[in-house]
C-alpha cells in the first residue's frame, strides 16, 4: 500500500515547517497543486508572542494563539501561556477547505497539534481528509503526542508514513520527500 499521508515529526525548532515550505516550493515548481496552511510564530523584538495560521493559496493570516493581552484577545481556552482563538481556527478552515475544486492536490496541514485540536471542526475536517483518497497529505505533528489520542490514531492508519526530522536530516529530506510526493500525486492523478 502507498503511504499517501506523510506525517512529519520532530522536536520544536528542528525545522518541520521549513522542510514543508521547501517541499511545497519544489512541488509548485513542478506544477503540482498544493493547498493548506502553515503555523508561523509571531515574534516581537525577538520574543515569541504567539502563532498565526497562514493559508497557502489565499495569503491570509489568522491568529491561532497569543500570550494573554498581546492582541487583547483573552477569550478561548489556553495551552500553556497562550490563549487559543477557536473562531480564528474555524475561519481559516473555512477559507482553506471550502474550495469547490475537487481535483487532486497535495494538502498541507502544519500542524495537527494541541492548539489546533481544540477546534472540534479542525479534528472533523482532518479526519475527513485523511479518509478521502483523492489527495496526498503532508502534515506536521508534535513529537510528544501521548496526550493527543487523535494524533496517535492518525499515526496508526495503514496509509500513513511517519518521518522524524532533526537539524541533521531536514535539508536532506527535501528532495527525497518531494520525489516521493510527486510519485504519489501522479498515481492519484492517474486514477482520476
Amino acid at each position: 500500500m502507498s503511504h499517501t499521508r506523510i506525517l512529519i515529526t520532530g522536536p520544536p525548532g528542528c525545522g518541520k515547517t521549513t522542510l514543508i515550505k521547501n517541499i511545497v516550493q519544489k512541488l509548485r515548481n513542478k506544477g503540482i497543486s498544493c493547498d493548506g496552511f502553515f503555523t508561523e510564530e509571531l515574534r516581537v523584538n525577538g520574543v515569541r508572542r504567539g502563532f498565526d495560521i497562514v493559508t497557502l493559496n489565499h495569503d491570509s493570516r489568522y491568529p491561532l494563539a497569543y500570550i494573554s493581552n498581546t492582541r487583547g484577545e483573552n477569550r478561548g481556552p489556553s495551552v500553556g501561556r497562550y490563549a487559543v482563538n477557536i473562531d480564528s481556527i474555524n475561519s481559516a478552515l473555512q477559507k482553506v477547505f471550502s474550495d469547490e475544486d475537487s481535483s487532486p492536490k497535495v494538502l498541507i496541514i502544519d500542524e495537527i497539534g494541541k492548539m489546533e485540536l481544540l477546534s472540534e471542526r479542525f479534528e472533523y475536517i482532518v479526519k475527513r481528509h485523511f479518509h478521502d483518497k483523492s489527495n496526498v497529505i503532508v502534515a506536521s505533528i508534535p513529537v510528544e503526542r501521548k496526550n493527543l489520542p487523535f494524533v496517535e490514531q492518525l499515526c496508526q492508519l495503514p496509509n500513513v508514513e511517519l518521518i522524524s526530522v532533526n537539524v541533521g536530516n531536514r535539508n536532506l529530506l527535501v528532495d527525497e520527500l518531494t520525489d516521493r510526493i510527486t510519485q504519489l500525486y501522479s498515481k492519484i492523478q492517474d486514477k482520476e
